[in-house]
């Protein structure tokens, strides 16, 4: 029992790590004859239908545009080609149920004395390997899917180059997913880098 309490002390002053904030994204650009732009101007921002807030296509304006500023792409009024967004996010609820976990923890002997013909000597014992079961309490995830469409066209609705951006995980931060998954989006103009797809993309260091 003593050793019981004792591992339970010292477990609880093990300092927590965080985890990684990640999302799993897919990106894919698909180009019609898209050249390199010399210059684009903004064209419709498409709201939100979930929400009816524009906040969300407007964040993927902004990073659409820094990306292509990056790329030595101006924005100007009197482009040819217009860039059109669309983003939103989706929420899904699921329950976990509990979970029973069995760990293991070595627990090292003290030294001994024994007294043998008068004289006192030490021994060391092995240690032994103490079971510990705890249980997982069950608990509701909220996960989120962030969706964004980037297109390029000209004037009369003719698409150049549409770019489709799904990232999902366990963070409902749409601004630091767009700032870490719009650059491989773009990565993907004018033509398919050859990367895959799918990857995961780590939005915050472990600390």
């Amino acid at each position: 029992m003593l050793r019981a309490a004792l591992l339970g002390i010292a477990l609880a002053l093990i300092p927590a790590c965080s985890s990684p904030v990640y999302v799993d994204a897919t990106v894919i650009g698909t180009g019609f004859g898209a050249p390199e732009l010399p210059s684009l101007r903004a064209g419709r921002l498409e709201l939100d239908p979930a929400a009816g807030d524009p906040l969300r296509d407007r964040i993927v304006a902004d990073f659409a545009v820094a990306v292509l500023n990056s790329r030595g792409i101006a924005l100007t009024e009197d482009a040819k080609v217009e860039l059109v967004v669309h983003g939103y996010v989706l929420e899904n609820e699921h329950w976990v149920p509990p979970e029973t976990r069995v760990t293991h923890s070595y627990w090292p002997m003290y030294p001994r004395r024994y007294c043998v013909d008068g004289r006192w000597i030490t021994v060391q014992e092995p240690g032994v390997w103490v079971p510990q079961t705890w249980v997982v309490p069950g608990h509701t995830v909220r996960e989120y899917s962030h969706r964004a469409e980037v297109v390029l066209q000209e004037p009369s609705g003719k698409v150049l180059w549409m770019g489709e951006l799904r990232a999902d995980g366990r963070t409902g931060d749409f601004f630091g997913v767009m700032k870490a998954c719009m650059p491989l989006l773009f990565a993907e103009y004018p033509v398919p880098s050859g990367q895959p797809a799918e990857r995961r993309v780590v939005l915050a260091p472990v600390e």
